[in-house]
């Protein structure tokens, strides 16, 4: 299986460096930013499996925004919610979830020039937010 730009699936390759970020949405900027993706040494060429947990405070429709400067997708409850389809662009997708934690994984990828991450949320109650790293929850 390939992904995006040619690239193997990730599922089939053996990670260079696993972890726990605190860090690991930025915006898209141009020029690319100095420095390397967020705990890694990577500026270019990469491509990055975020995987955590999502809080869901209420029941209902949540719809996701998913920007990225390279294709990118989102996952929850282990379905595609959406993929971004052109660099820069965001992609947008709606899933369904009861309240409380809930699987949550992107596949990021980075080619060159532009670089950038950011995940945004309308819940079913109107509430907007970015999720970031401390929305975000880890649990071994």
């Amino acid at each position: 299986t390939t992904e995006p730009m040619g690239m193997p699936s990730l599922f089939t390759l053996t990670p260079e460096i696993t972890g726990v970020v605190q860090k690991a949405w930025f915006p898209i900027i141009d020029p690319v930013p100095t420095g390397p993706f967020p705990e890694t040494q990577y500026t270019e060429l990469f491509a990055a499996q975020l995987d955590g947990k999502f809080y869901a405070h209420v029941e209902g429709q949540y719809i996701f925004t998913l920007t990225a400067d390279e294709e990118s997708t989102l996952y929850l409850k282990d379905e595609t919610v959406l993929t971004t389809e052109a660099p820069g662009k965001a992609g947008t997708g709606a899933i369904t979830l009861l309240k409380g934690f809930h699987p949550i994984r992107i596949i990021y990828y980075q080619k060159r020039e532009l670089a950038g991450l950011m995940l945004q949320y309308r819940a079913p109650d109107g509430q907007e937010g970015q999720v970031s790293a401390a929305g975000m929850y880890y649990s071994p």
